[in-house]
């Protein structure tokens, strides 16, 4: 092969497209690639062995000459650096080049069927920065430099010498090679510059805080959330350390947390927070934030800085921890609700059966409840029920105790670690110091009583039902002694033991009813009067397992008290 045929690639650690193509026209190079494609240099060297693909990398010329022997002799001259096109005419030309777009043209002034100059004016008229490079006689070189000044970009003058063809041929190649590089860097100029502005408006945009810093955790951005949320602007802490503008605790102990940012730059890996943290701003309020960092890495991987992004979840918290309260919490009173109230009773009775402790229920009913929330209406019930939670609030405050609203006019209250003892005297100071509150709806003044029934829980309570039933038995107790009475429950007291078999005889009476287990009964009453006539009590008796008839008599407290009797 003659040094000509000889393929030649190069490669370059730093690259552009186009100038890469105008160094390679410039030195006769095949291809140009960049250092990171060195394993496509087989595939590049197959394809540049083709002549026609050699053919596609050199720049165009299109000669607009109706003169043979010039078009020839142009083509001798330039075809080692140059794909050469021709045409005879202005309107071929201008037809062909319209088709293909050449890099330079070279035209002839005096052409047929449409004049050089003409064919200058359409191409232009497409492509303002077309290289056109006139050819004119020795005489028309006044006319050469008016077409320059509408636009061409050079002329030779016939006949000419081939170093000074290739040299004006050259110079055009260079000044498209510019042209379109420039072009090209702008328009890579204004995309860079679009995207920066867009990454900076989306940066600007979001709501959460993000701060970038570089190797030596010195800010470098800090968008304009995040300087409102730590209450300082950019300039004020631009190239500063960022420990000293993004302190973060923990939010149980307040102890300062490890900084994402010195972790991310040690570590090289991006880490996200599991649980949120404290963050102190300039103003020395305090916020709950969540936040999460990571690396940021040049084109080798190299770690150049940090971005860290942190949001407020503050309001988010606050609002979580409100429909918690609401969930768990009386609305009415503020007290815990039932269900929470349970579960502290069956840990104090499991405590109980554990470490033989001793714990106490207690329970209270307003007397005049109900009188109140009629006569007045359900805002002052609401506003009485109120007064009584102060109370109890104001007189049950050791740390481990539990206060309740079990419904309507109850309340239920756990002392712990209680003896049944202390536990009276308590329940008698709430007594005496809500005696001693009249309550005050519309210019009416209403006298308030209570009462109090206590449940011991020791090794000996067993279910939660239990310690409630008594609880509730002892109120029932206190309320029918009168005002202001506390009652101790005790499975021994004969009043205690009168009202379990009422309830229980109520039980089998209400079951009776259920399952039809009654008898019509009728009883002879003798008239002492001999001349009187006898007369009958006509009764429901029920009929027990074995099919016998039960004495009415027990019963009938049971369903006086339970209202199970006819008025």
């Amino acid at each position: 092969h003659t040094p000509a045929d000889t393929g030649v690639i190069a490669l370059s650690s730093t690259y552009s497209d186009r100038i890469a193509e105008a160094t390679a026209k410039t030195f006769e190079i095949d291809r140009f690639l960049p250092a990171d494609r060195l394993q496509d240099v087989g595939i590049v060297a197959k394809s540049i062995i083709d002549p026609s693909s050699r053919r596609q990398h050199r720049t165009s010329v299109l000669v607009i000459e109706d003169y043979e022997d010039t078009a020839e002799l142009i083509d001798r001259i330039l075809k080692q650096r140059f794909h050469i096109e021709r045409a005879h005419d202005g309107e071929a030309g201008l037809k062909q080049w319209l088709e293909g777009q050449h890099d330079i043209v070279l035209l002839d002034l005096m052409l047929p069927k449409m004049s050089g100059e003409a064919v200058l004016a359409e191409i232009l008229k497409h492509k303002p920065n077309q290289s056109v490079i006139i050819m004119t006689a020795h005489g028309d070189a006044e006319k050469a430099g008016e077409l320059i000044e509408k636009g061409a970009v050079d002329f030779i003058a016939k006949p000419f010498k081939a170093e000074q063809l290739r040299h004006v041929c050259n110079i055009a190649a260079q000044r498209e090679d510019f042209i379109i590089s420039n072009d090209q860097f702008k328009a890579k100029q204004n995309a860079l510059t679009e995207a920066r502005g867009s990454a900076q408006v989306t940066l600007e945009s979001i709501a959460d805080g993000v701060i970038t810093t570089d190797r030596e955790g010195k800010i470098g951005y800090m968008n304009p959330v995040a300087q409102a949320i730590l209450g300082w602007t950019l300039e004020e802490v631009i190239n500063k350390p960022i420990q000293h503008f993004f302190k973060t605790y923990h939010r149980v102990s307040r102890i300062p947390t490890a900084s994402f940012v010195k972790r991310v730059l040690i570590e090289e890996t991006a880490i996200r927070s599991t649980t949120t943290s404290i963050l102190r701003n300039r103003n020395d309020e305090e916020l709950i934030i969540d936040q999460q960092a990571a690396p940021i890495k040049d084109h080798d991987g190299v770690t150049t800085g940090a971005v860290l992004i942190f949001h407020d979840q503050t309001e988010a918290q606050h609002l979580e921890q409100q429909l918690s309260f609401h969930a768990n919490h009386d609305p009415v009173t503020g007290l815990q609700v039932r269900s929470m109230f349970d579960q502290e009773l069956r840990l104090a009775i499991h405590e109980c059966n554990q470490d033989d402790s001793s714990h106490a229920l207690c329970q209270l009913d307003i007397l005049q409840f109900k009188m109140i929330n009629d006569t007045c209406g359900r805002h002052a019930g609401d506003k009485l029920l109120q007064q009584i939670a102060q109370t109890l609030k104001d007189k049950v405050k050791a740390p481990s105790d539990m206060i309740t609203r079990l419904g309507g006019d109850e309340f239920g209250f756990l002392l712990r670690h209680c003896p049944i003892e202390s536990a009276q005297q308590i329940c008698e100071i709430i007594c005496q110091e809500i005696s001693s509150q009249a309550f005050e709806w519309e210019g009416k003044r209403f006298e308030i009583n209570v009462g109090i029934g206590i449940a011991p829980i020791s090794s000996h309570s067993h279910e939660l039902s239990d310690v409630v039933y008594a609880a509730g038995t002892a109120c029932n107790m206190a309320k029918e002694r009168g005002k202001n009475r506390v009652q101790v429950y005790s499975d021994k007291d004969d009043v205690v033991v009168e009202k379990r078999s009422e309830i229980l005889l109520a039980t089998e009476l209400m079951d009776a009813l259920k399952d039809d287990n009654l008898c019509l009964f009728q009883q002879k009453i003798q008239n002492v009067d001999t001349n009187g006539k006898d007369c009958f009590e006509v009764l429901l008796r029920i009929v027990d397992k074995e099919g016998k008839l039960k004495t009415p008599a027990p019963y009938l407290n049971a369903a006086e008290r339970y209202k199970l009797t006819p008025n």
